[in-house]
């Protein structure tokens, strides 16, 4: 599914209007009538002060405020600006406000700001998606006002002062949200790190923009719905036997680190791999063949560590990485599969940093899937200040070096080489535990096995070790939640999926 960009949300609306077709001040009664629902069900028992800005989105927050206001809530309002300069629809909602008798401060630079109360509900409805530029002057210690009064604050569409569409550390001042309360889409600045203090929880409201305008348009970002992710990953054919669905070999595990092995296997295994060979070293063969006996195993003649493993000849799939060790002969061994390696290749852990320490990324196949997380990523490919730097990074190094690249973290990025980049709604807090990357790697090579392109295979993997974690904080927390409950979690998680276009 496209993730449209701010201005191109804007333009959708204008599609909606020009199509439905709806009003402008229609379209804002839907909005607010949304937002109003949202608020009361989450802040009902609280008063309410609504600070609005003079054009459209300020137009949002008289509609909210008039409707809160209806609902018998206790309501202030106050405009930043002179009235009068309103946006068409913003002085439509005032006009209803007035006529309802309901008082509107108007506050400037010269006039006293608003106290804000402890138990009110401070909506933001200052500045919309369109501003270009940091916000300075009195409207921005406005806002360092707003900030400083403690109280909740709920943004309309974007939180005052964010650049929605800006890829980069953000300047001037910027509301620092408890909720944002956004509409259609995800604002995809917003997903990054450095600006989750901006946006707080970040809440998605359909209004019913067209459909048909994203058929129109190509967008930075996409993300992978349910329904997308069941017709992507292959059913089962009726008269299919072991060898239809793929064989993966895993090259993994090192003395104290089989677990990485084992995980990865078992998730390779429960996400619908026909078969599976680990290539693992001697110290760890007993306990595989015991964890896992429906995988063959290949001791290594390396006790503690891999060194003289090779692909075998009937292997549709290779990942190799979890717990392998950074040892200088499993280094050696490393740098020969990279030669050597005709089949798909997924990458992970110790694998990503024997590539870096060794300077092997030209060496990496084309089509391959690397899975780093945010330090492994710096040490393929240098030191990054924050998220957004690795971000366009991600985007450049994928297409670069013809490869496939997923950057973990809490909205997984995926760049591939056809230049497309996805972005991973899926997933939580608890999936930050150790094990969890050696079975997303474990997923992927199993999609791989099972026919799916690599980019397809990396998105949707990603997509199913996200829902499985959040089936598995279902059930236990955020706090409890272990790389093997993702596992154990991973059928019921493919039984949803399987459900979705059915509903």
């Amino acid at each position: 599914m496209k993730l449209p960009s701010a201005a191109q949300t804007r333009e959708w609306d204008a599609f909606t209007m020009a199509h439905e077709p709806v009003a402008s001040i229609d379209l804002m009664e839907r909005a607010a009538a949304g937002c109003t629902d949202l608020l009361l069900r989450q802040y009902g028992g609280n008063p309410f002060c609504v600070i609005c800005g003079t054009g459209n989105n300020g137009g949002d927050g008289l509609a909210i405020a008039r409707m809160l206001f209806r609902a018998g809530a206790l309501v202030r309002v106050f405009l930043a600006g002179d009235p009068a300069t309103g946006s068409a629809d913003f002085l439509t909602n005032y006009g209803r406000l007035l006529d309802m008798g309901v008082n509107m401060a108007v506050i400037s630079e010269a006039q006293p700001w608003p106290e804000i109360k402890p138990r009110e509900v401070c909506v933001d409805a200052l500045l919309g998606t369109g501003i270009n530029r940091p916000v300075r002057g009195w409207l921005a210690r406005l806002i360092r006002h707003i900030n400083a009064s403690n109280a909740l604050i709920v943004s309309i569409d974007v939180p005052s002062g964010f650049r929605p569409d800006l890829f980069e550390l953000q300047e001037g001042a910027i509301i620092e949200a408890t909720e944002t309360i956004t509409f259609q889409r995800p604002l995809p600045a917003l997903l990054f790190e450095e600006h989750a203090a901006y946006a707080g929880n970040m809440t998605v409201l359909d209004i019913g923009l067209h459909p048909g305008y994203l058929g129109q348009i190509e967008t930075e970002l996409q993300y992978l719905t349910q329904e997308e992710a069941d017709q992507w990953i292959p059913r089962r054919k009726r008269f299919g036997h072991k060898n239809s669905f793929g064989h993966v070999q895993i090259m993994a595990g090192s003395k104290g680190k089989m677990g990485a092995a084992i995980l990865s296997a078992s998730a390779a295994m429960h996400a619908g791999a026909g078969l599976i060979t680990a290539s693992i070293p001697a110290c760890g063969y007993e306990i595989f063949q015991i964890a896992i006996p429906e995988a063959m195993c290949i001791s290594d003649e390396g006790t503690d560590a891999l060194s003289g493993a090779q692909i075998i000849d009937r292997a549709t799939v290779l990942a190799m990485g979890p717990g392998l060790g950074t040892s200088p002969e499993t280094a050696l061994l490393v740098e020969r599969i990279l030669r050597d390696c005709r089949i798909p290749l997924v990458c992970d852990a110790d694998a990503l940093n024997l590539i870096a320490r060794s300077e092997l990324l030209s060496r990496i196949p084309k089509g391959s899937v690397l899975t780093p997380h945010p330090g492994e990523f710096d040490r393929l490919f240098g030191y990054h200040k924050n998220h957004l730097e690795r971000y366009q990074m991600l985007r450049r190094k994928s297409a670069e070096l013809g490869i496939h690249i997923v950057l973990k973290g809490a909205y997984t990025c995926v760049a591939t080489a056809q230049g497309e980049t996805w972005i991973n709604f899926s997933g939580n807090a608890g999936m930050a535990t150790a094990g969890s990357g050696d079975v997303l790697t474990g997923i992927i090579a199993a999609f791989m096995a099972r026919g799916m392109e690599p980019s397809r295979a990396a998105i949707a993997g990603v997509y199913v070790h996200g829902h499985s974690g959040d089936l598995a904080a279902s059930r236990k927390t955020n706090e409890n939640l272990l790389a093997s409950d993702l596992i154990e979690l991973l059928p019921d998680a493919m039984r949803t999926i399987r459900g979705a276009a059915s509903g």
